[in-house]
């Protein structure tokens, strides 16, 4: 199976979930007209920008931005988003024991238990 993953063009840092959707469409686009059809994949980003200060153009300042795990509503507002696209058939959410860990801490185990549900 080949595939195209997109990074959900960046909602947990610089984008809104209305500019992921369009990102989506163009490239769900693509997929399917490319040779082969290609099925298209979205990654779920289980952060956001952290301050809020740090969202959309303060990348270009010299702010010390980092992240945070995003709260569950954003999670879900994103998942719904990503699959009301019709060309994405996957969803998925790269995870490397921080942002929706049940060990990291009480927040990220909040997360992971409303996750599972």
């Amino acid at each position: 199976m080949l595939c195209v993953c997109a990074r959900a063009a960046a909602v947990g840092k610089w984008n809104s979930l209305e500019i992921v959707s369009e990102y989506l469409r163009a490239l769900g686009g693509a997929a399917e007209g490319a040779q082969p059809p290609r099925q298209l994949w979205s990654n779920v980003e289980l952060f956001e920008a952290w301050p809020p200060s740090c969202r959309d153009n303060a990348r270009s300042s010299r702010m010390n931005c980092t992240t945070r795990p995003a709260p569950f509503e954003r999670i879900v507002a994103q998942m719904k988003a990503e699959s009301s696209v019709p060309q994405v058939r996957h969803l998925i959410a790269w995870e490397w024991l921080s942002n929706l860990s049940p060990f990291t801490d009480s927040t990220t185990a909040s997360t992971f238990t409303q996750y599972k549900r």
